[in-house]
């Protein structure tokens, strides 16, 4: 199991449905709705909100909905304490306004971290001023079936909604971890945002050696074969470029040198589609000799090219994790 802290406080555009749209219009949302005056007063309301562990409110100011898992009072609280909001200044005056909306500039400290960004803010006139860009959402379908736990809270579904803040991320499937040596992510704007997508799970140490001790066992079942085809590939049934007919159950399939050793550091990658499951590319060379039908005689010799070897995945979410080859 492994911990990753993700700090956000940066800008990312939400879609309407978490923007424009007044607060209270969202299912899910908190009934009773903001009242911030001005612009610049939804913007200080809204991070000394979040500075105050107060989730019902900023939800009221950004747009959120109690649906959000991670838009709690819990998650918030869990926040505060890896990364508080401190040192909160709001520019009294929008850098830029209409009668509809406006961007407001800001600073603030999250943790060790300054941050200073503008936020989006428009009147919903029933409401008063409210921000649509204060939350971030993004997507961790890369951690699906791993029981991804985000502050204490199950994420749940590919797209999840921060405020921002410090998340700590942990990861329920004991064969995981992520892979990246750096645990504290700081996010202050969208173009920080993309650290969080190179993070991605990865094997531990003992089930990357479970996966290569896993593959061996299943490619050398199928060298021990005498067949033309095998369940992991390997086919040299087809006819010779001579013209050679390959005879039944003749084939001797030899693990290289070089095979040997690529099996030894194989490296297991995660499937796009699929976290839980497991592949390499690595390729891994085989020695295969067979006999074959040239005009009535029978003769024999190692082929050139003995047929490709299929990928070997291992789904890790199995009680008992076994190979298949695709």
């Amino acid at each position: 199991m492994v911990l990753l802290l993700l700090i956000v406080g940066g800008v990312f555009f939400v879609s309407s449905a978490l923007g424009r749209s007044p607060a209270g219009s969202a299912s899910g949302s908190d009934s009773e709705q903001s009242s911030a005056k001005t612009p610049s007063a939804a913007v200080e309301e809204y991070l000394q909100a979040l500075a105050d562990g107060d989730a019902t409110t900023a939800r009221k100011l950004a747009g959120g909905s109690t649906s959000d898992r991670l838009l709690s009072d819990e998650v918030l609280a869990r926040s505060n304490e890896l990364a508080p909001i401190t040192n909160i200044s709001v520019d009294e005056e929008p850098s830029s306004e209409s009668d509809y909306d406006a961007v407001v500039s800001a600073t603030f400290d999250l943790g060790d971290t300054s941050v200073a960004r503008d936020f989006r803010v428009y009147n919903s006139y029933s409401s008063g001023w409210q921000l649509s860009d204060a939350v971030l959402s993004t997507s961790l379908s890369a951690f699906d079936g791993l029981d991804l736990q985000i502050n204490g809270v199950e994420a749940g579904g590919d797209r999840v909604t921060f405020f921002p803040g410090a998340y700590e991320f942990e990861l329920g499937a004991e064969a995981f971890e992520l892979d990246s040596d750096d645990k504290v992510f700081v996010i202050a704007d969208q173009n920080d945002i993309t650290s969080l997508y190179d993070v991605q799970p990865t094997l531990t140490e003992e089930a990357t050696q479970t996966f290569r001790e896993l593959v061996r066992a299943s490619l050398e079942e199928c060298l021990a074969s005498t067949a033309l085809t095998t369940p992991c590939g390997l086919d040299v049934s087809s006819e010779l470029s001579d013209g050679s007919i390959p005879v039944a159950d003749t084939a001797k399939r030899t693990l290289t040198p070089e095979g040997d050793a690529a099996l030894k550091s194989l490296k297991p990658r995660t499937d796009y589609d699929n976290p839980t499951l497991v592949t390499s590319s690595d390729y891994i060379r085989i020695s295969t000799s067979i006999e074959a039908d040239k005009d009535g005689q029978r003769v024999s010799g190692e082929l050139m090219f003995g047929g490709d070897l299929l990928k070997p995945y291992v789904d890790f979410s199995e009680d008992k994790p076994t190979v298949t080859w695709q």
